[in-house]
């Protein structure tokens, strides 16, 4: 009779420890659960946001009436609007031609200066900004960069990025400083043709 009792004794204290470590077992089951799935929820967060977040791009390009024509383009490539877009010139300004014939930098200039309000997903724009015309050997010398600050479509989030304008990269330029007699006119007709192409824009 003794050993029947010790016997239930010992088989009930080890159902308990069973169903302790049943127990256990599940609770560490159900927290793993749980933070896989936090982290896929916020892997899928993280790529929805760079889905429909924006990114704005600046650089240097060509212009498409000319190569010797500089544009300053500024893209959003993101998918989302960028809000409240804002420039700040580092290093050297370059220079930029106004469309009223006078010959400032780049941090006078409008956009640069005030910024621009929205800009819509996968949209761009582009200004006329110098021309290498007599003076590619000093515009190749330029060591100049771009800070971006812009929000997203509801301002609840900042972004930023830095980009150096590489004039470096563009094709090369057909003319030199050494100009001939011609170049020369050419030079003096460059601020006519601005205006023409300003007003096309």
């Amino acid at each position: 009779m003794l050993e029947s009792i010790v016997l239930e004794a010992g088989v009930s204290d080890w159902a308990q420890v069973i169903a302790a470590i049943g127990t256990m077992a599940a609770a560490t089951v159900a927290v793993v659960a749980a933070v896989q799935s936090y982290r896929s929820a916020k892997q899928n967060n993280e790529t929805n946001e760079q889905m429909v977040r924006p990114r704005v791009v600046v650089y240097v390009d060509n212009s498409e009436q000319d190569i010797s024509f500089v544009d300053l383009v500024i893209l959003n490539e993101g998918g989302g609007l960028a809000r409240d877009i804002r420039f700040t010139v580092s290093g050297d300004d370059p220079p930029m031609s106004f469309s009223d014939g006078s010959d400032k930098q780049l941090s006078d200039f409008d956009v640069i200066s005030k910024g621009i309000k929205v800009l819509p997903a996968k949209a761009s724009r582009s200004y006329f900004m110098l021309s290498t015309i007599g003076q590619v050997d000093e515009i190749l010398a330029l060591q100049s960069s771009l800070a971006v600050t812009y929000a997203n479509s509801n301002g609840t989030k900042q972004y930023e990025d830095v980009f150096d304008l590489d004039f470096n990269s563009l094709p090369k330029m057909r003319f030199t400083k050494e100009e001939t007699s011609n170049q020369k006119k050419l030079v003096g007709e460059v601020k006519k043709i601005r205006k023409v192409l300003e007003k096309t824009q």
